[in-house]
């Protein structure tokens, strides 16, 4: 008989103790014990370190393999992964560069130990942002100095290694800096504003109730105004939904059933009728005669597609026009579904405060194309009349925009800085308040009534009288370019058959 093993000091569980194949199978071993152990006691010690050599004798139960060959191969294909160049390295492998950018002091990334020298950033290391400057700092931790990229002017070294900056995104942190400043489109938020009749509409009622009836009067056709509105129940219903912490789906949808109201559709357009289109989570960007505003003089953006997404979009009908003229819109400007165009209000919604500089950000971007786009049907018209700017067409050149947080609303206003060339827009804040106020609420009425009045009544006509008559002038132009190729076409026949005339007389003579 063997060595039996030493009893443990207390007794075992029914589920550790050994079995009746365990036994056997280290009686079938004793036979085949390793040359290294012994029948004493301290042969146990031996067994709990693999022998310095491998050999199938310590692994009885392995398959019949050269276990040293296959140690030989994997060592070798372990040194030739630890060789590999980062550059074969799939992407998500790579280390972040945001991570070797915040390497101060000790802070480290991933793979970069304390008190090591990290890797200084390279041209093909920094994430081209376009910047203004650079600014390199020095740390004297461990003897270390590291390069910190900064701004958004388009580095030399990252346009000559040919790296593609990463495009821009609405929800990036520094999406006004990097992407708005540059087209000149800044965001200001100058307080409160106590001019209450922001439109200035003469011969209006002062009554928001009386206004309402004027507008129907002017525009019969559109039913999107706000009216017969209870306020307490508006405030009564935001004071739930605080309570309730409603995401921003509920808020949106409530807005959208109280306040932002959709115009009845039809499959086919019939006459003339002056009703906003409206389009709800539209992706829009610049396509065709929809184009993007321009980047200021030494200004290097980075860069962004333009291709923005809003909540609500509020457009000029295109049943405004008649229907043998409802073809040239899109070859002046860009047609939404064949029914509206020039849009003139952009609603957003966002829950708390954490998201609401992304929604200024998309009614920015939103509004900046827009009022561009209407500033070049603008200039195109005057050009092709011979005409000048006028103070109503400077007046008229705007777009508004209204932003949500929970219960609070902003009403934004966005002008070009001048007229005289592009140089950019202004976004302003002219008027904000709550829906837990009945104040707050009558205000957020009148203003969306008045918004769509002056939407359809003022920038609408004045959209569609430019239209008419870009098209007239270029119709007239057509005609002209015609009629003076068939003058010279006359002339040059004329004077070939003169020519003729003469050389035959000679011919005689």
């Amino acid at each position: 008989m063997g060595q039996q093993l030493p009893e443990p000091r207390c007794p075992l569980p029914h589920y550790a103790l050994p079995t009746a194949n365990s036994s056997a199978r280290r009686r079938a071993l004793k036979s085949t014990s390793p040359p290294y152990s012994s029948g004493s006691t301290s042969s146990l010690s031996k067994l709990r370190s693999p022998p310095s050599k491998i050999t199938p004798s310590y692994y009885p139960y392995v398959a019949n393999i050269n276990l040293e060959r296959t140690a030989r191969l994997w060592k070798a294909v372990m040194s030739k992964q630890g060789k590999q160049d980062e550059k074969e390295l799939p992407q998500y492998l790579k280390p972040a560069q945001s991570s070797i950018r915040k390497i101060r002091g000790n802070e480290a990334p991933i793979g970069v130990s304390r008190g090591v020298a990290a890797p200084q950033p390279t041209a093909k290391s920094v994430r081209t942002t376009g910047s203004a400057s650079t600014t390199t700092r020095t740390t004297k931790s461990a003897g270390t100095t590291s390069t910190r990229i900064t701004g958004t002017q388009l580095t030399a070294a990252g346009t000559d290694a040919g790296i593609k900056p990463k495009t821009a995104k609405v929800t990036d942190k520094e999406f006004a800096t990097e992407v708005l400043r540059p087209y000149g489109i800044t965001i200001e938020f100058n307080g409160q504003s106590r001019e209450y009749d922001h439109f200035g509409f003469m011969g209006l009622p002062d009554k928001s109730e009386d206004r309402v009836q004027a507008y129907k009067k002017k525009l019969p056709h559109v039913t999107v105004w706000v009216e017969n509105v209870k306020e307490e129940d508006v405030q009564s219903q935001y004071n739930f939904m605080k309570h309730q912490r409603c995401n921003n789906a509920q808020y949106s949808r409530y807005a959208l059933r109280i306040f932002f109201l959709e115009e009845q559709q039809h499959l086919t357009l019939g006459g003339e009728r002056w009703v906003p289109y409206s389009t709800a989570e539209l992706v829009w960007g610049p396509k065709g005669e929809w184009v993007t505003p321009p980047i200021l003089d030494g200004m290097h953006p980075r860069p962004y597609d333009w291709d923005y997404r809003t909540d609500v979009t509020y457009w000029t009908p295109s049943e405004a026009f008649e229907p043998n003229y409802r073809e040239i819109i899109s070859t002046m400007t860009s047609e939404v579904h064949q029914r509206g165009f020039c849009p003139y209000l952009t609603i957003e919604f966002k829950r708390d405060g954490l998201k609401y500089e992304v929604a200024q950000c998309q009614v920015a971007v939103a509004a900046a194309m827009s009022l561009f786009n209407r500033y070049r049907l603008k200039c195109l018209t005057l050009e092709a009349t011979g005409q000048q700017w006028s103070n109503e067409d400077k007046s008229q050149m705007r777009h508004y925009g209204i932003t949500f947080m929970g219960s609070q609303w902003k009403v934004w206003c966005i002008r070009p800085k001048r007229t005289q060339g592009w140089d950019g827009c202004k976004m302003e804040a002219i008027y904000y308040n709550d829906c837990h106020t009945s104040v707050g609420v009558s205000r957020l009425i009148r203003f969306i009534n008045d918004i769509h009045y002056w939407g359809l009544a003022v920038h609408g006509q004045s959209c569609m009288d430019d239209i008419l008559a870009l098209d007239k002038a270029r119709v007239e132009a057509r005609k002209q370019k015609e009629e003076e190729a068939i003058d010279v076409s006359v002339l040059e026949s004329s004077s070939v058959l003169s020519l003729r005339t003469s050389q035959s007389s000679q011919l005689k003579s």
